[in-house]
């Protein structure tokens, strides 16, 4: 049962760090569409 908890864990950080990255490039994209 702490395995899984573990597990759920590690899932929810890794999804928001791939949320981070997504907004992140986002953001490169509209910087480098008004550089444009």
């Amino acid at each position: 049962m702490v395995y899984e908890h573990r597990e759920a864990l590690l899932v929810m950080v890794l999804s928001s760090k791939i949320v981070h990255r997504l907004r992140s490039f986002e953001e490169c994209c509209r910087l480098s569409k008004e550089i444009i």
